[in-house]
């Protein structure tokens, strides 16, 4: 299953689509040593890797304007029926250690589970209001 997820490092915030294996932190406590099988070199991702983590990203990063773009054509309801689609549901914040999840299937996909040690965990229905407002692009300005 993907899913679009928010991820704040140095106060910047980028935006990715992808498995969601790949936003689990600690894959290896998830899988043993399946994990490297998931995310090579990055079974355990914490401050310290962050930056090879992101680098491992980069092809999942979304651009905001085609985002944007995307978003505009719909109109309310379909922008009701697709919010999924269109809007992070998780948002994993390495400057203050949390991991922000609103996904519905979050019960199922136990992030909360596999996080570093010292991470906390917060639940809610939505995760923009934590979002800084560069990446907002579902806002009309």
């Amino acid at each position: 299953m993907e899913l679009i997820a928010a991820i704040l490092f140095q106060q910047a915030c980028a935006l990715f689509e992808a498995n969601y294996l790949y936003f689990i932190l600690s894959l290896k406590h998830r899988f043993g040593d399946e994990a490297e099988q998931i995310r090579p070199g990055l079974s355990d991702v914490n401050r310290e890797n962050v930056e090879v983590y992101l680098d491992f990203l980069k092809p999942f990063k979304l651009d905001l304007d085609d985002l944007a773009e995307d978003f505009s054509t719909l109109n309310e309801a379909e922008k009701s029926d697709s919010l999924y689609e269109f809007i992070p549901t998780i948002l994993i914040d390495f400057d203050n250690e949390i991991f922000h999840s609103a996904h519905p299937e979050d019960v199922h996909l136990n992030f909360k589970d596999y996080l570093p040690d010292g991470w906390k965990f917060e639940t809610s229905k939505d995760v923009r209001p934590s979002l800084p407002r560069e990446v907002a692009y579902w806002l009309d300005w």
